[in-house]
């Protein structure tokens, strides 16, 4: 992770300079999706994000049905533990999905996405597949899971021996069901990436 601590030295010193910096950081990014049943969501604790909420975004009549969890203070380089809760309003089947930041650069406006890892997902009131990202298909994308560009990678995962990388526009998601007022929490590790990962 020498790159990235680099990074955060390089853009403290820009701003030092009165310069911008040319980069940003990865960050953790997962959103909870009820809307396509109606399942309202209601926010409880978390630890280790910057926001944790319904988002003021998008139509008003559909944000109580989505959570998004953000960490957008620097990550360390390693392996972190972060974790939120939530309750449902209602049976139903919800996503996860799992993502990342992106940047867009002011001089020439292109977007740069910003990855980073998730591992060892551990998920009480409710059942995740593959939530460590294990098993595999034959094409060797994460089984249980749907992707768009996100992708497993081998180098230094915090258990067994694959995490699932993702960035904004490179996702991963995984539909499961909930039950009405029982208390659902999701524990999980991420890491910032330098760049896209080798598979």
């Amino acid at each position: 992770m020498k790159t990235l601590f680099s990074a955060a030295l390089a853009s403290a010193a820009l701003l030092l300079a009165g310069a911008e910096p040319p980069v940003t950081l990865p960050g953790i990014s997962i959103s909870l999706d009820g809307t396509k049943e109606k399942v309202k969501l209601v926010p409880g604790e978390y630890k280790n994000l910057s926001r944790y909420a319904n988002p003021p975004w998008g139509k008003a009549e559909t944000r109580d049905y989505m959570i998004v969890a953000l960490k957008s203070t620097p990550m360390d380089g390693d392996w972190e533990a972060a974790e939120f809760s939530f309750t449902p309003a209602s049976d139903g089947t919800i996503r996860i999905i799992l993502s990342g930041k992106w940047y867009k650069h002011t001089d020439t406006g292109k977007i740069e996405e910003l990855w980073v890892g998730y591992d060892n997902f551990q998920v009480t009131g409710a059942k995740l597949e593959n939530p460590d990202f294990e098993n595999r298909k034959q094409d060797g994308s994460p089984a249980n899971w749907i992707r768009t560009r996100a992708l497993l990678s081998a180098d230094g995962p915090q258990s067994g021996k694959y995490f699932l990388a993702a960035a904004s526009q490179s996702l991963a998601w995984q539909f499961f069901q909930v039950k009405k007022g029982e208390k659902v929490t999701v524990r999980f590790y991420a890491k910032p990436l330098d760049g896209k990962p080798e598979k």
